[in-house]
């Protein structure tokens, strides 16, 4: 009980637990630097490939094309195992 002139007891607020998060990802500048490059060269790589097809469709023309679309190729399977590689 309270005594004359004591403000009552304080309630202690209920307050949720609160999960903590298990997967923050965190990406560090050099890895976007490095993901931004390869996007880009892809990127790069893929455009080169369709001039290269759609202007000049003789035989030397689509060897390259087909060369540069393989190295789109890598960049994609690079971009794929750093996002894999980052979320591991």
């Amino acid at each position: 009980m309270e005594k004359m002139g004591e403000k009552p007891a304080a309630k202690k607020p209920v307050v949720a637990l609160v999960k903590p998060v298990a997967h923050t990802l965190e990406i560090s500048p050099p890895f976007k630097l490095v993901f931004v490059t390869i996007a880009a060269w892809t990127a790069f790589w893929l455009l080169i490939g369709l001039l290269a097809t759609l202007r000049y469709p003789d035989p030397p023309a689509v060897q390259t094309a087909d060369f540069c679309f393989e190295l789109a190729k890598l960049g994609f399977v690079a971009m794929i195992g750093l996002l894999g590689g980052k979320v591991l």
